[in-house]
């Protein structure tokens, strides 16, 4: 069954005017419906397969980052400010902290829960300081020769949101120099990524070795040249929103469950 001939979608396509309700109903039936037992199921069996051919592994999902504090960024050179370091500079025994309390996770919990379940199913590899899901550091790191870095996306759209997630963990000079000495390996690992979003974080690793980057399903876009669609989306957005069709006119057509 379509989706726009389900009972529930109606009051929502009754929001329309009678000659943009075609538009909208095809705008329905271009979604793509992802559970959450996929994604979990998908990115887990891929990611177990990379621990399996590692010695130590850390891993951490993509986050949204803080600003830095300005008296954290004291005495730093110009080229070091451009992204602030996900592990602090000044402490390696110091947690990240990357989100406000007060500020909802998103995507970011349910990648979490899915590495706490790696951690409990392979305990002989990853990392996890304590026995808790607190983020190991660099100090956890260097003690337990970790090899490789395991970075946890849902979806790759602009590619943004990630590449300045990875060039956070990068910026801290341990990490530059164990990757740049090949000690650790960087596997960014995406259930779902944009062309867009793809090439992005593509061009990043191919700049810095023994990064790589696993995506595991194309993301389906919206037609940015279904000019009533695209109509659609613009005219009937939020007054407010500066966004109706996506982060840099990326539209994807994906429903997580999560």
């Amino acid at each position: 069954m379509k989706i726009s001939a389900i009972p529930s979608a109606q009051c929502w396509l009754g929001q329309f005017l009678p000659a943009d309700r075609k538009t909208a109903e095809s705008l329905l039936d271009q979604l793509v419906y992802i559970t959450t037992d996929d994604v979990v199921n998908t990115l887990g069996g891929h990611i177990n397969n990379l621990i399996e051919g590692c010695n130590r592994v850390a891993i951490f999902p993509v986050r949204e980052l803080i600003q830095v504090q300005e008296d954290e960024t004291e005495g730093l050179e110009e080229t070091q400010l451009q992204t602030e370091s996900y592990f602090p500079l000044g402490d390696d025994d110091a947690i990240p902290v990357v989100q406000p309390n007060n500020i909802p996770l998103g995507s970011e919990a349910f990648v979490s829960n899915l590495i706490t379940q790696l951690c409990r199913r392979n305990r002989d590899k990853v990392i996890s300081p304590e026995g808790n899901r607190l983020d190991p550091t660099i100090n956890n790191l260097r003690a337990e020769r970790v090899d490789s870095l395991i970075l946890v996306d849902d979806l790759i759209g602009s590619g943004n949101r990630t590449k300045e997630f990875i060039e956070s963990i990068y910026q801290h000079p341990t990490i530059k120099s164990w990757l740049s000495g090949k000690h650790i390996e960087i596997h960014i690992v995406s259930y779902m990524a944009s062309d867009k979003g793809e090439k992005l974080i593509s061009k990043w690793c191919d700049q810095y070795r023994n990064s790589t980057l696993h995506v595991l399903k194309k993301c389906p876009m919206l037609n940015m040249s279904d000019l009533d669609l695209i109509s659609l989306c613009q005219r009937y957005a939020d007054e407010k929103e500066r966004l109706p069709i996506g982060y840099g006119d990326n539209p994807v057509r994906v429903v997580f469950t999560h």
